[in-house]
């Protein structure tokens, strides 16, 4: 894929979100992971995109590909955490947001 094409479609996938067009900015990630099916950063902003929209298994199905590409952040987890809160698995978003805490309380007692 041509670069400018990439940065094009990202771009706008973004802008789209943040101005609230959350189904046309799942339209374009959509088609940016069509292209680039590889791209984690679609993947992670298609995940928010779901998220924000309701979708949150569909969420989840994005965070699971980023995860079994060998990457997780912060972020994935607290995406991840808010998708299985609207799925009324609040257990196991609780479970998240304490490892989270505890992995931060580890950082600070180095």
């Amino acid at each position: 894929m041509n670069a400018t094409v990439h940065d094009y479609l990202s771009l706008l996938g973004y802008l789209l979100l943040r101005h609230g067009k959350t189904s046309r900015a799942i339209s374009i990630l959509e088609a940016l992971l069509a292209l680039q099916p590889g791209n984690l950063w679609a993947r992670r902003t298609l995940a928010y995109a779901f998220l924000e929209a309701g979708q949150h298994e569909q969420c989840l199905q994005e965070l699971d590909f980023v995860a079994a590409a060998g990457t997780t952040e912060t972020n994935d987890q607290l995406l991840r955490s808010r998708a299985l809160w609207g799925l009324d698995r609040q257990q196991e978003a609780r479970e998240i947001i304490r490892t989270m805490n505890g992995n931060l309380r580890n950082l600070d007692a180095r």
